[in-house]
């Protein structure tokens, strides 16, 4: 793309809906380019990509599958959004020009949401995709909060007079940085959109730009670039316009349907690494202005435009729908680079009880612009999954308290294994859970101690029972890790680090296991598949996740099946069975189970934000551009696993099996 045209101007005119008369433009491409001058992003940016595309052919593999059994719902994974709107001095009021209220906000995320799912009427009439956003109502101080917060833009120099500058143009306005640096919140946890009047930049005639949000960005720790998020203008935040869903589409992965387009038509000789990344969307030059009839020759495929004209992540008038390779690259994203956000408890209300404040505030490390990148990268306790980056990957941020959104439910039992990985530099590695809940980490609170001379390392221990047993029970505790270069390996809960990082969590622990789960079965006969379980104990269990696999790693949910204990207690033997069938149909012993649900909160514990779309997702259109063959043997669906969730949504049990054949 030639460096004059750092924006690709066009009507972003959608559904044939219009803001006003202006010609309304897109800047992603603008900053992709700057972005890409630098050598560091275009490395990580390429590491993201072939991560993406690995992820998009796990995805089409599932599905490919996943015909055998005619199952077409999904998971609905939950991301937590928070709204900065940057409003103009004077605009203090929420509805004044520059101040979008807070009916106008959630229409905005509705219709995201509609289009996402490709709800009828939504706007989309293409495929689904199995993404919720929400707005957050828990913020990073454990407080509550709307997902909406408003602040003061005036107070940056040039804003109320020429908006926000478009990063790069040297127009006049407020810096990007300085904007964003009002209030962000933590990354890893919320999904930030920054809602401002203007975005300034040298534009023909009375053209503007509405909006831009970056591509998912990964280092070998997955860390996402610092200037991730998403600008967007004021008077597109509402429900007459697809900008929030277009500019989504980019946090998610996808490019223009014309990328690479500025010398001609996009090159298309690997449909996976050329033009959009995306097979089942043919090469299209920038279609701006009116809308071609599907009849009309397409100059890049010399055949008829079909529906590329009308692609959400286009340009034009007409504009209505992903496919499904665009919602595959979506999955895949969220999936691949920006899982970070699946562990957040962000879009539940803040617990009724908080976890206590720790007597040992972490300060600041000593080198605090070491670039050893030292510090926990990944920490996995239970079904608790948590993705970090280390210090200097992480923003130079030596201490990150998650005790308000991330963790996990323990039972006293044996074999609680907590693990760390640290990447880069040989580390020492130590972990502390308060398990008398006074705020103070002591000596006889260590939980985990390992030093390692190799770079990339897992430390690993096992929590003994007898100190969960004499733990504070059902109440969040703080549980401390930290990290730091081998040189430093006698620091203590309360030091001051050399190189490294300290992440706070919550933990919680019960005094006996929530769910005794008897056996399991999975017999496929008759192209008919039959999944029994019975348990013998329930406590608080809300319902049981039933998901599929091809290699016993790779799972998908296929439905859910609410829990027969009444209030979800039980102490005697309850039994279970569910049926799927060839033709699609599902049938239970327990009776007939909707799929289409809404999303709940199920408490101030809840982790994982994934249930059962509402929506089903369309697993077998056949919206390939080749024909769908009989999948291969280590293709097809191979085995079953049975998930136990209690009403606070923690997942309790967890047990795969392989099918039977009868």
């Amino acid at each position: 793309m030639s460096p004059k045209r750092f924006i690709l101007f066009a009507y972003l005119i959608l559904s044939g809906t219009t803001v006003n008369a202006q010609n309304i433009i897109c800047g992603f491409d603008g900053i992709q380019q700057r972005l890409k001058k630098d050598n560091g992003y275009a490395e990580r940016a390429a590491l993201a990509e072939s991560r993406i595309r690995q992820k998009v052919t796990e995805l089409a593999t599932f599905r490919k599958a996943m015909r055998n059994m005619s199952i077409s719902s999904a998971p609905l994974y939950e991301i937590p959004v928070v709204v900065h709107i940057i409003y103009r001095s004077g605009d203090a009021n929420p509805g004044a020009p520059s101040n979008p209220t807070d009916t106008q906000i959630q229409a905005a995320i509705d219709r995201l949401n509609a289009n996402f799912s490709a709800a009828p009427g939504s706007g989309n009439e293409g495929a689904g995709t199995p993404i919720k956003f929400a707005l957050a109502k828990r913020s990073p101080g454990c407080g509550s909060t709307t997902g909406i917060e408003r602040l003061n833009g005036g107070t940056l120099n040039d804003y109320d007079a020429s908006g926000m500058s478009y990063p790069g143009s040297g127009s006049p306005g407020a810096a990007e940085t300085a904007v964003k640096n009002l209030s962000t919140w933590p990354e890893k946890q919320y999904y930030n959109i920054w809602v401002v009047w203007k975005i300034n930049a040298v534009t023909p005639g009375s053209s503007s730009i509405a909006g831009y949000a970056s591509l998912p960005y990964a280092g070998n720790d997955y860390h996402i670039y610092p200037a991730e998020g998403m600008v967007i203008l004021s008077r597109h935040m509402n429900d007459m316009t697809p900008t929030l869903t277009h500019e989504m589409g980019h946090a998610f992965g996808l490019f223009h349907t014309f990328e690479g387009s500025d010398a001609g038509c996009p090159e298309n000789t690997n449909c996976s690494t050329d033009g959009d990344r995306v097979c089942d969307t043919d090469p299209v030059k920038d279609l701006s202005g009116p809308c071609p009839a599907s009849t009309d020759i397409n100059l890049c495929t010399k055949t008829a435009y079909g529906t590329i004209q009308n692609n959400l992540m286009g340009y034009g008038s007409c504009l209505n729908r992903f496919t499904q390779g665009q919602s595959d690259r979506m999955m895949a994203a969220l999936l691949a680079i920006r899982s970070g956000l699946l562990t957040s408890q962000a879009t539940i209300p803040p617990p009724s009880i908080p976890v206590k404040a720790a007597v040992q505030v972490p300060v600041n490390i000593l080198r605090s612009t070491n670039t050893s990148n030292a510090g926990p990268c990944n920490v996995t306790l239970g079904n608790m999954s948590y993705v970090s980056y280390g210090y200097n990957q992480d923003g130079y941020r030596s201490y990150s308290d998650n005790s308000c959104t991330i963790g996990e439910a323990l039972h006293v039992a044996p074999g609680q294994v907590l693990s760390v990985t640290t990447q880069t530099n040989p580390q020492a590695c130590k972990a502390w859970i308060d398990f008398n809940n006074d705020g103070q980490f002591n000596d006889d609170e260590l939980v985990l101690n390992s030093q390692s001379d190799v770079a990339a390392y897992t430390h690993t221990a096992t929590i003994p029972p007898d100190q969960l047993s004499t733990a504070v029970k059902s109440v969040p505790l703080r549980m401390r890790v930290m990290a730091d270069l081998l040189a430093n390996p006698d620091f203590t809960a309360g030091s001051q680090l050399l190189y490294g990082q300290t992440e706070d969590f919550w933990v919680s622990i019960e005094e006996a296991a929530p769910l005794d789960m008897q056996e399991i079965s999975a017999l496929l006969k008759n192209n008919t598949l039959k999944v029994q379980w019975s348990t013998t104990h329930e406590a608080n269990i809300g319902h049981f996740i039933i998901e599929a696999s091809a290699d016993s790693q790779n799972f998908i949910p296929l439905t859910r099946v609410d829990s027969k204990a009444k209030d979800g207690f039980s102490n005697s033997l309850l039994q279970y069975s569910v049926t799927f069938e060839r033709n699609g149909k599902l049938a239970m012993g327990l009776g007939l189970l909707t799929l289409l649900f809404s999303l709940r909160s199920f408490g101030r514990y809840k982790k994982r934000r994934w249930l059962i779309a509402p929506l089903v997702i369309c697993l077998f259109i056949t919206c390939n551009k080749q024909p769908a063959t009989e999948p291969r043997q280590e293709e097809t669906i191979r085995f079953i696993r049975v998930t136990g969730v209690d009403r606070n949504g923690i997942q309790q049990y967890i047990k795969a099996i392989k099918i039977v054949n009868g």
